[in-house]
């Protein structure tokens, strides 16, 4: 056995005692979930990388960040929070990117992340694979069988690297896993071997056939390898059988691995190793900390000065975003489509996608009913150069991509201390008035408001959705929401109703704010909106005017967050004694009162005292009714009310 493998198994075993001897002191915060007991097997798996294959890993990563080549100096200023660490301090003990190797703490999370990345590499006519470590524990996600068929559908070179240490956390595999392994990957049709050993020639023979299947089949692999975890799960907090870890130490890697070599071999490495890692540690304890910058790697859209696009008044509004989403893919050799049902003829629920799948055959994925799965194919596509666009069917099903979103691609450019940026844009058409009813009409974009790292831009019939499309794609380098209300699809741009005769005004900005008004001089109140809610405002400022001669202005963003308080302020009339912000979400903890506060602190400043008051859905469900939904959603007719009231 070449003496190396073996060194790199001990540099991990010392490095990981070294690492609790420190937290045991309290010279470390935080936790950590060391590899002691799994070490031959990153080590016998990642010596058969190539050049630019990529590893994934998850909480218990140190293991295979050393196996993959990462300097225990680095690691350990990470875990320490200084500047001189992997990500700068902000990743610590679970959250690494060096070079073409990520992990995270979410478990299963980074799967269809692995895959994604594949996928990319297949695309580009790269022969480079995926490999993602997970255990047995993680088997219990379900967005790890979201990715298993996508990863047979789309015959994707990546291997899934099982480490089955028994349990999961605390609990044994016994009361945590129905069924086999095995038949797990049986079921989708990907091949999986199996082995128990810790015997590193064993290990590496069986892993040098998987990866040789992988690279001549093109296809997924699983390896399952059998182990045991001799340290606690996290730290101190162990509470196995010590008869069941006292027999599974007679099988530790370090131990059966040094039969391969002379004694005095064996003590001259372990004395190389040990001196070089308390080394490391002490070098690092006698450092004086330097800390990076917190803020870092944190990204939106800048909503700067543009110019004006006359809007083509026959055009729909699905029509401009087809437009838009074919001059991307046409442009863009790195632009991909992900969605449900949006291959040709169909082209999608609202047919925005139609016609792309049959122009841009390679690049236009129509999934399977997987929203966390192809969110997180986009997330590693992303990290791989490419600039994903996602088309979720209807808003309400993002909820089912909450993790993708908010634990994996909204954090990576931060977490990771700005070494990647994953731009992925995400169409979201939202809203009521369909008949859909509590599971297919909310607004839920206030979901990502308020979330680092998340643009959220909510164009209408009166804005150039299309432009706005184009721009959001060229510009973002973070996760950006474009939302779209299902109303807009089959509408005319600028289908205003003929008896209605409001001016308007841009700012004319990329993203604009709009000012609808009748009379520019003497403003008795002002509306601010967004999306949906135009309709209702600009009804309600019409009818206001003919039946009681109230002169009320409407503002309307297509920038929604970060909360365009400015832009909006702006807008808005002084001599408006009333300000009526509404949105058609649910009305507490919502866009209409965080942008309401914020107009509050405005006057405030400006030394102005005016009303300013909120009208949204009312707090319950969506109700599929048409009556019933009209008397929960906002209407022109509450706007009235409730402007009369106050004026």
């Amino acid at each position: 056995m070449d003496s190396e493998l073996y060194r790199t198994m001990l540099r991990i075993r010392v490095f990981e005692e070294n690492l609790l001897n420190f937290f045991s002191q309290g010279k470390l915060s935080g936790t950590t979930h060391t590899y002691i007991g799994q070490e031959a097997i990153a080590v016998a798996a990642l010596r058969q990388l190539h050049i630019g294959d990529a590893v994934f890993s998850n909480h218990r990563c140190h293991g295979h960040f050393i196996a993959y080549g990462g300097k225990e100096e680095i690691l350990l200023a990470e875990i320490m929070g200084m500047d001189s660490g992997v990500c700068a301090g902000k990743g610590g003990s679970q959250h690494l990117c060096y070079k073409k190797f990520f992990s995270n703490g979410i478990q299963g999370g980074m799967v269809p992340i692995a895959a994604g990345y594949a996928l990319s590499n297949k695309l580009s006519n790269q022969d480079n694979i995926s490999v993602a470590f997970i255990g047995d524990g993680t088997l219990g996600e379900g967005i790890v069988y979201e990715a298993l068929n996508m990863l047979s559908l789309y015959d994707i070179p990546m291997l899934l690297i099982v480490e089955d240490n028994g349990y999961a956390q605390s609990t044994p595999k016994s009361k945590n896993l129905a069924g086999t392994i095995e038949k797990r990957f049986a079921a989708f049709d990907i091949a999986a071997y199996s082995i128990r050993s810790n015997d590193i020639h064993e290990l590496s023979l069986f892993f040098e056939k998987a990866f040789d299947t992988i690279r001549s089949r093109k296809k997924p692999v699983a390896c399952i390898v059998q182990t045991y975890r001799l340290s606690a799960h996290s730290k101190g907090d162990d509470y196995r059988d010590k008869a069941e870890i006292e027999s599974w130490r007679k099988q530790d890697p370090l131990v059966i691995n040094e039969s391969y070599f002379e004694r005095s071999e064996i003590e001259r490495i372990q004395q190389q190793v040990r001196e070089e890692s308390d080394n490391i540690f002490k070098s690092a304890e006698n450092q004086t900390p330097v800390y990076g910058d917190a803020s870092s790697g944190i990204y939106y859209l800048q909503n700067h000065a543009g110019v004006k696009i006359d809007i083509k008044a026959k055009e729909r509004f699905s029509e401009q975003l087809n437009n838009a989403l074919d001059h991307i893919l046409g442009r863009n050799q790195k632009a991909v489509l992900f969605g449900e049902d949006i291959l040709d003829p169909y082209g999608g629920a609202f047919k925005v996608t139609k016609g792309l799948s049959t122009k841009y055959k390679e690049r236009v994925f129509s999934t399977p009913i997987s929203e966390a799965g192809m969110m997180g194919f986009a997330n590693g596509m992303a990290l791989n150069g490419y600039k994903p666009i996602v088309e979720v069917m209807f808003g309400d099903f993002a909820t089912l991509m909450l993790d993708q979103i908010l634990n994996h691609a909204a954090k990576f450019s931060y977490m990771y201390n700005d070494q990647i940026q994953a731009p992925i844009l995400l169409r979201m058409p939202v809203g009521g008035k369909r008949g859909y009813g509590p599971t297919h009409s909310q607004c839920l974009e206030r979901i990502f408001m308020g979330y680092p790292n998340i643009t959220v831009i909510a164009p209408t019939i009166y804005h150039n959705a299309g432009a706005m499309l184009e721009q959001v794609y060229n510009d973002m380098m973070a996760p950006t929401i474009f939302v779209e209300y299902k109303g807009f699809y089959a509408q005319s741009m600028w289908s205003m109703p003929d008896e209605m005769d409001f001016e308007v005004e841009s700012d004319n900005r990329v993203y604009d704010t709009l000012l609808f008004y009748i009379e520019k001089e003497n403003v008795d109140a002002t509306i601010v909106c967004y999306g949906e809610a135009i309709e209702e405002a600009i009804r309600a400022a019409w009818e206001l005017m003919l039946e009681d001669e109230l002169n009320v202005q409407v503002v309307c963003p297509s920038y929604i967050y970060p909360i365009p308080v400015k832009e909006v302020y702006h807008m808005i009339s002084g001599e408006a004694k009333e300000i009526l912000v509404i949105d058609n979400s649910y009305k507490n903890m919502g866009w209409a009162q965080a942008m309401a506060y914020e107009i509050i602190q405005l006057d405030r400043c400006s030394g102005n005292g005016r009303q300013v008051d909120i009208v949204s859905a009312d707090d319950v469900y969506i109700p599929a009714s048409k009556e019933l939904e009209k008397e929960v959603l906002s209407s022109a007719g509450k706007l009235k009310e409730k402007l009369l009231k106050e004026l």
